[in-house]
């Protein structure tokens, strides 16, 4: 496997896309839909249960809540409870 398919997705976006918006999650919805997550994520969650709020912090308030810093996000270290 190469280095990069281990990396996490980033998209950025204009702040003002918000207005434009639907749903925000935390990860691939389609790897989620795919079950490509079952190893970490039990089967009883549904999607809808890991939605975000619509608001442009939301994803940041998500880094920082899980791993406390982008740089721990980019290399996947989460912080420990």
């Amino acid at each position: 496997m190469r280095a990069g398919q281990w990396a996490p997705c980033i998209v950025v976006f204009e702040p003002a896309i918000e207005r434009n918006g639907v749903l925000l999650h935390p990860f691939d919805t389609g790897a989620f839909l795919s079950k490509r997550y079952e190893l970490w994520i039990p089967s009883q969650f549904d999607l809808c249960d890991f939605e975000l709020p619509l608001r442009c912090e939301a994803a940041g308030k998500f880094v920082r809540a899980f791993y406390g810093t982008n740089e721990n996000y980019w290399v996947g270290k989460t912080l420990t409870g």
